[in-house]
């Protein structure tokens, strides 16, 4: 595996993870324009992550659904009027047209999840968890979270440049 692909994604997974789990401790502003960086580059690093198909095994869940709730419901809040709902087509249902309806935040507990989840899995330090805590990240990332990663970035693009919001770190 390459091991620098590797640690460049998992530090970036990790800035993510602080980021969303220090919500309530952030200004919205910031937080818009911190997520907005951090789910770019980690789109990009997990992109670059190797892909062994010959990976098979079970994988651990760490994330818990208090965990998912707890960053669900903190994102909500900070984002307030600005967590709006947003369709997301996803890889499987891309022939049909068919989308799927979610909020900002429940796009960025989502990926919590599984980035968290790949982490711990690698923090295990076994050679065989660690390949099938990627394994598993990337094949989730080109089904599942990939879309929501994407989609975040555009709708918080238009948070922070559009002429008709005015966001502010009083909120």
């Amino acid at each position: 595996m390459n091991n620098s692909k590797i640690l460049d994604f998992l530090t970036v997974a990790a800035e993510y993870c602080a980021c969303v789990e220090r919500v309530e401790h952030s200004q919205k502003k910031d937080f818009i324009e911190t997520t907005h960086k951090i789910v770019c580059l980690l789109y990009l690093k997990t992109s670059l992550l190797p892909f062994n198909e010959d990976v098979d095994g079970f994988c651990e869940q760490f994330v818990t659904e208090d965990d998912w709730n707890f960053i669900q419901s903190s994102v909500a809040q900070k984002l307030g009027d600005h967590d709006i709902f947003i369709s997301i087509q996803e890889p499987d249902t891309y022939e049909s047209g068919e989308t799927i309806s979610v909020n900002l935040s429940e796009c960025f507990a989502d990926i919590y999840q599984d980035i968290r989840d790949c982490i711990e899995r690698y923090r295990i330090g076994k050679a065989e968890m660690q390949e099938l805590a990627i394994y598993d990240c990337v094949m989730h990332f080109k089904t599942y979270w990939g879309q929501r990663a994407l989609a975040l970035v555009a709708e918080m693009h238009n948070l922070l440049y559009s002429p008709h919001i005015v966001l502010t770190n009083d909120e």
